[in-house]
């Protein structure tokens, strides 16, 4: 049995990975690249109040929102900056494959200017963020 919110994650980086980027999910594994993509997902169920679309009319949720906080990370400004529109390039307003479920378009909803980290000595990098998210229903 498969892992709807598994499914959606593993599909979003599946997107980076096929661009040619180094993605890791929720934690960098082995020793950190120069460049790479660093992703957390947020899985939210909407109300019917908010979203009518997003219960049945059985009264259940049925719909999935998903969020993409996508972290790009380099050692300047500037490349993670460049690495933040490879990212667009390889997501914005892709519709993900996800069995039995049909997704909207990803859609870019915030971001945050690039930021010096200098949490590991003597090797500080530069992080742009960037916020994704899409609807997912069922197919």
């Amino acid at each position: 049995m498969s892992n709807i919110r598994e499914d959606h994650a593993a599909a979003f980086i599946a997107l980076l990975t096929a661009a040619g980027l180094t993605a890791f999910d929720g934690e960098v594994t082995g020793a950190a690249p120069e460049t790479y993509v660093l992703v957390y997902t947020l899985f939210q169920r909407p109300d019917g109040s908010a979203a009518p679309d997003a219960i049945s009319l059985a009264g259940t949720s049925i719909a999935l929102d998903v969020w993409a906080y996508v972290h790009c990370v380099s050692s300047t400004a500037a490349s993670a900056r460049a690495l933040s529109a490879l990212v667009e390039a390889a997501v914005l307003d892709r519709v993900l494959t996800v069995a039995s479920r049909t997704c909207a378009p990803i859609r870019w909803r915030e971001g945050q200017l690039a930021r010096r980290d200098e949490e590991i000595p003597g090797k500080p990098v530069h992080d742009v963020v960037d916020v994704y998210s899409w609807r997912s229903l069922p197919a």
